[in-house]
């Protein structure tokens, strides 16, 4: 991708799957990285919570308002959100992504090996009230295995 837009070198930003993404890219492509923001990003650092898959799942499979508010309210620990183009963002995504997943790949958690290769100083920002991952956790993780930006 970074070829085909003729970029050399970037900077990553990333939240949830993009954050997942961009570590991905900072690991596999570290000549061509040059800083990483990480907003919430999926799996990375530990494992999503299962809680998660429990909400998303029918949002997925299912894609309507009532589901969706479902969902997201969890996530944004209450209604706050839902007037918010946000909301209609998150309803939209769940129709874009029904029947990706068998070509979309799962995010999954970096091993301590592969977190230290990365060199670019990565920016780890995690909501305190975070639902689908463990904020205290992560941060750690991030912290011990990364460097900071």
């Amino acid at each position: 991708m970074l070829n085909s837009l003729g970029i050399e070198r970037t900077h990553l930003i990333g939240s949830s799957y993009g954050g997942w993404l961009s570590m991905e890219t900072a690991l596999h492509s570290a000549e061509r990285v040059k800083k990483v923001a990480l907003v919430g990003p999926a799996a990375t650092f530990n494992r999503i919570n299962a809680a998660f898959y429990l909400r998303i799942i029918p949002a997925g499979l299912l894609p309507s308002v009532r589901v969706g508010e479902s969902a997201l309210d969890w996530m944004a620990v209450g209604k706050a959100l839902r007037d918010q183009p946000l909301f209609h963002l998150f309803l939209g995504g769940f129709a874009m992504y029904r029947g990706r997943n068998l070509v979309t790949p799962a995010p999954r958690v970096f091993s301590d090996g592969e977190l230290a290769r990365i060199d670019a100083p990565v920016l780890h920002l995690m909501g305190e009230h975070e639902k689908v991952l463990d904020p205290a956790t992560d941060v750690a993780r991030a912290e011990r295995l990364v460097p900071p930006l």
